[in-house]
């Protein structure tokens, strides 16, 4: 069951500005798994405002597909106008009850499956739309450890705790569902070294000098790690948790989605 509305996400993406895009989060997890072929089809669950399909198409040239229930379809058509991209195709079902004929090579969804009391369900659903020796891209925030003790300190942790699956944000829960139904793990771990935001974005909570200047602290943390370039995925303050499981093959089937590299 969805633990959230259409509303919240029309209220998530209501200012949100389409743009040219020429990088994404997780690039570097793509480079290391995908090789340009545009014969191949991938498609994104939750796919507004649909700039992980700019990007995959762009850089790997992926027939592209996508599916979100959510009213804002808007900004993602006007964002594949602004990136020159007229072949694209987009589904506007909820995903739990979409039923197709097609299969993908591609699979991904990038802070959705979260969102749901019956995880496991959906994650099912993804790996049902590969095709044999297809990739799957899961991610999801981690609001765990001392990331919760953040979100805590700005009273935004109820927020947190009423749209969100915390028992998802766990690399052995999702390894756990993902070898259930026979997928190989490519890749799972955090990703990044530390970050913060509000659960909603459009609020201001910081109320009282306290939390202003735990905010400055916070963005002064975040200058400094960009400035060194300081990467060490951790379980207490990475922002999120990126997998990479692969669908076994048909027997002599090569499967050419992976980079050589």
């Amino acid at each position: 069951m969805a633990i959230v509305s259409k509303e919240y996400w029309r209220k998530f993406w209501s200012k949100y500005k389409p743009e040219s895009i020429k990088s994404v989060l997780f690039e570097d997890i793509f480079e290391r798994y995908l090789s340009h072929n545009p014969e191949l089809r991938c498609v994104e669950i939750g796919c507004v405002p649909g700039n992980f399909l700019v990007f995959l198409h762009k850089r790997y040239g992926y027939k592209i597909y996508g599916i979100d229930y959510s009213d804002e379809i808007g900004a993602l058509k006007e964002n594949m106008k602004i990136n020159d991209i007229k072949e694209y195709k987009i589904f506007q079902e909820d995903f739990l009850s979409w039923n197709t004929k097609l299969k993908f090579d591609i699979v991904c969804s990038f802070g959705f499956i979260e969102h749901f009391t019956n995880y496991e369900e959906v994650i099912e659903k993804h790996i049902k739309l590969l095709k044999p020796g297809g990739l799957l891209f899961l991610s999801v925030p981690n609001f765990r450890y001392g990331r919760a003790v953040l979100h805590i300190l700005f009273r935004d942790f109820a927020k947190v705790v009423r749209t969100h699956n915390l028992k998802v944000m766990h690399p052995k829960t999702i390894k756990s569902a993902l070898e259930k139904k026979g997928l190989k793990i490519l890749f799972l771990n955090y990703y990044q070294t530390f970050d913060f935001w509000f659960v909603d974005p459009h609020e201001n909570k910081t109320n009282n000098i306290i939390e202003r200047l735990l905010l400055w602290l916070i963005w002064r943390f975040k200058i400094f790690i960009a400035k060194y370039n300081v990467n060490v995925p951790n379980k207490y303050f990475s922002p999120y948790i990126i997998c990479v499981a692969q669908k076994p093959a048909s027997s002599g089937q090569n499967f050419s989605c992976q980079n050589p590299k």
